[in-house]
């Protein structure tokens, strides 16, 4: 369910400098690199002051891997990104944050706060995504692309 809190002191003194648990779940049927990526913190607790990194540099992560992943941020999560990076789908839900950190994300569906974002180029400027998007850098987007359309003639 995400990080919580850590103990800190022998006060149990919460500390606001942990970020949000993060779980990847792959299924079968998923492929390879192809699950859900879970940023969600508890509910009632806010460390928006803290981000995950995706790729996380530090653990050789490479922005490439994560083309067939579906990212979720949830419950107060931050998640900062580190590289141009696409995903296959994007979800921020309502009081958690994505930060492109002046990078590209792509990717082909993205949903904030429930509702689906039109095919376009975002930047947290915008009010379509002003709520659920930051950019503590400078000059990132967000870039939705939409499915692929078959259209059939005969």
């Amino acid at each position: 369910r995400g990080c919580a809190t850590n103990q800190v002191n022998t006060t149990n003194e919460r500390n606001q400098n942990t970020s949000a648990g993060t779980i990847y779940l792959q299924g079968k049927s998923d492929g390879e690199k192809g699950g859900t990526i879970y940023v969600r913190n508890q509910v009632n607790y806010d460390t928006s002051n803290v981000a995950t990194w995706i790729p996380a540099a530090e653990r050789g992560d490479a922005a490439e891997d994560f083309k067939k992943a579906k990212l979720v941020i949830a419950d107060r999560g931050v998640v900062a990104i580190g590289a141009d990076i696409r995903f296959a789908s994007v979800s921020v839900a309502a009081r958690s944050k994505l930060d492109l950190h002046g990078q590209k994300v792509k990717t082909i569906a993205a949903w904030l706060g429930g509702d689906k974002l039109a095919p376009g180029t975002y930047t947290a400027a915008n009010a379509a995504v002003s709520d659920f998007v930051t950019d503590s850098g400078e000059g990132g987007s967000l870039v939705v692309t939409g499915g692929a359309t078959i259209v059939f003639l005969r």
